[in-house]
């Protein structure tokens, strides 16, 4: 059964909300690729998913230089898999650069790829 026909089962007055929490390493530069496998497979599980939220700052760690110089990637990256999935991602917080200075902002991808 594909993600669509599961969430034609159920009532459209739910959101089905799937948080994940997983054992990644704060101080890694780069979960990006276990945070995709990890979407994955539990979407698998759990087909009729609307919402996927993932921990602050969960792709790249705690450290700045990171997060700024590799958001645009991860961005891609994320759209692409709420696409994908057809699901409402919210990938963590990243830091981002702007006129106020570094901000910790948490980006919102629609089913359909959008930011």
């Amino acid at each position: 059964m594909d993600n669509n026909s599961a969430k034609d089962q159920v009532s459209p007055n739910f959101l089905r909300v799937l948080g994940l929490q997983l054992s990644i390493d704060r101080d890694s530069s780069n979960n990006l690729s276990l945070l995709e496998t990890e979407i994955r497979k539990t979407v698998k599980r759990f087909p009729a998913t609307d919402l996927v939220l993932l921990p602050e700052l969960a792709c790249f760690g705690v450290g700045l230089q990171n997060n700024i110089t590799q958001v645009a990637s991860a961005y891609r990256c994320f759209a692409a898999l709420a696409k994908e999935l057809s699901v409402f991602l919210v990938p963590g917080s990243f830091y981002c650069e702007n006129d106020a200075g570094v901000v910790n902002q948490a980006p919102v991808f629609s089913p359909d790829g959008q930011l």
